[in-house]
C-alpha cells in the first residue's frame, strides 16, 4: 500500500492536526477556519457520520480539512 503525502492531499506543506473520532466536523471545521495555516485530517469510523462529515467538509469550501 502506498502511503499518500499531505502534500498531494492538500497542495502543501503545513502543520497537520488529526482529528480522531470527527463525528459531525463541527470541530474539524471550525478549527480549520480558525487557523489556515494548519491542515487538518478528520478519522471516523462509523459510516453515517464519515459521510456527514465528508459533506460538511466540501460544502466549506476548505481547502485545509
Amino acid at each position: 500500500m502506498e502511503a499518500r503525502s499531505t502534500r498531494a492531499r492538500f497542495g502543501r506543506v503545513a502543520p497537520l492536526e488529526v482529528e480522531i473520532g470527527s463525528g459531525k466536523a463541527r470541530f474539524l471545521v471550525a478549527s480549520a477556519l480558525a487557523h489556515p495555516d494548519h491542515d487538518f485530517l478528520g478519522i471516523e469510523r462509523s459510516l453515517s457520520y464519515d459521510r456527514l462529515c465528508r459533506g460538511r467538509v466540501e460544502r466549506s469550501g476548505l481547502r485545509n480539512a
